[in-house]
């Protein structure tokens, strides 16, 4: 699927965006079994579906990666030598989307460890950190497999004129999307409301690449902005994955755990007052931090409720250092490990979501290994265009 690139202005929502383009692979109405009960799945039935969804991964890897040569080698065959790493990076994001069954459930914590020495890493990137000796720090602790929108040096793209940056832009997309969503480089701009994500169909070196693979580009939108934005898929998305864009199992997974009333009250105990959780089981964290450090953006381009829904008012008076900000975060994020801890909500929440996942992707097996045998056939075709 195409994850779409956000703008300047939008860089500091990366983690909010991430988060969406994550949960945007779908593929359709699919079955999920039951509303009135959920399927108990065993450790064997477990590590059936964590090796379907692991090898789901690794196809997609592959198919990223022989779609991203492709394209490349038709934007030098186009005259262009020097490419915009950032673009680069954001079609990578795409081998990282798949969900892990481990850690899925939790997957707004960070690790203990991290928490206790860097709290959520959010004051490392804040504008007067950003590029610091601490964000790339933090950046390869949370990324260790890869650059960065912090590491990737982009300066030779940047160095070229704007008429250049845009001329690449339109063979890389064509020229409907790269006045979408770059026309400022030339005085235009048709981006839809925020400028977060486009809507306009990949043409350009990728619609070349997919019509040569015999595919055509698919719009998937993104519930949570609205049915006018989303991602466009450049490959036949795996079976079952619509329900964590729709979140339609969402609701079964809470009713699954039983410790969240206590896990809540831990934090009001600790100090954390007015916290519940969001309509898809998670705390909206980074928003809160944001929202403490007054960057949570204007009336003008709004976060989507799945990204405040359930977070208290953020506190006004935070540090405006950055060791000062390190402290709160750290004394945030280990409140919380504590309460995960105290209550084993962790454990908890783990085992709601691979009950209710893991019998949702069960029952999708045969149509997945098929899936998965055309997916190969797509990898061999594209590696013989290479």
């Amino acid at each position: 699927m195409r994850i779409f690139r956000t703008n300047t202005a939008a860089v500091r929502r990366g983690g909010l965006i991430a988060l969406a383009a994550a949960t945007g692979f779908t593929a359709g109405c699919q079955s999920s079994g039951s509303d009135d009960e959920s399927t108990e799945v065993g450790d064997e039935e477990l590590l059936t579906v964590t090796t379907m969804l692991q090898e789901n991964r690794e196809l997609i890897i592959d198919i990223v990666d022989a779609q991203e040569r492709l394209i490349f080698d038709c934007m030098e065959e186009r005259g262009h030598t020097v490419h915009n790493g950032h673009e680069r990076l954001m079609w990578r994001f795409q081998k990282q989307a798949l969900p892990d069954v481990e850690g899925v459930a939790t997957n707004w914590l960070v690790d203990r460890e991290i928490a206790e020495e860097w709290g959520f890493g959010v004051w490392t990137s804040t504008v007067d950190m950003y590029g610091s000796e601490e964000h790339l720090e933090f950046e390869a602790l949370r990324v260790p497999e890869g650059e960065t929108f912090a590491t990737v040096d982009n300066s030779a793209f940047e160095d070229l004129s704007e008429q250049d940056r845009f001329d690449w832009f339109v063979d890389f997309y064509g020229e409907e999307r790269a006045t979408m969503d770059e026309g400022w480089l030339i005085g235009e701009h048709t981006g839809g409301e925020g400028g977060l994500l486009g809507t306009a169909k990949p043409g350009g070196c990728m619609g070349e690449v997919t019509a040569a693979l015999d595919l055509d580009p698919e719009f998937v939108p993104a519930p949570d902005f609205g049915e006018e934005v989303g991602t466009w898929s450049t490959f036949p998305l795996p079976p079952g994955m619509s329900v964590f864009s729709s979140g339609e199992l969402d609701e079964q997974v809470r009713q699954e755990r039983t410790t969240e009333e206590d896990f809540l009250i831990c934090l009001d105990e600790a100090g954390w007052n007015g916290w519940d959780f969001n309509a898809g089981g998670n705390l909206n964290v980074h928003y809160y931090i944001d929202a403490a450090y007054g960057v949570t953006g204007d009336a003008s381009n709004p976060l989507p409720e799945a990204f405040t829904e359930g977070a208290p008012e953020a506190p006004h008076d935070i540090a405006t250092d950055a060791e000062g900000r390190r402290d709160w975060e750290i004394g945030f994020a280990t409140d919380i490990w504590d309460c995960v801890d105290e209550t084993g909500f962790g454990a908890d929440a783990d085992r709601a979501w691979k009950r209710v996942y893991g019998g949702h992707f069960l029952e999708m097996e045969t149509e997945i290994y098929a899936w998965q045998e055309d997916m190969r056939e797509l990898i061999s075709e594209a590696q013989a265009l290479i």
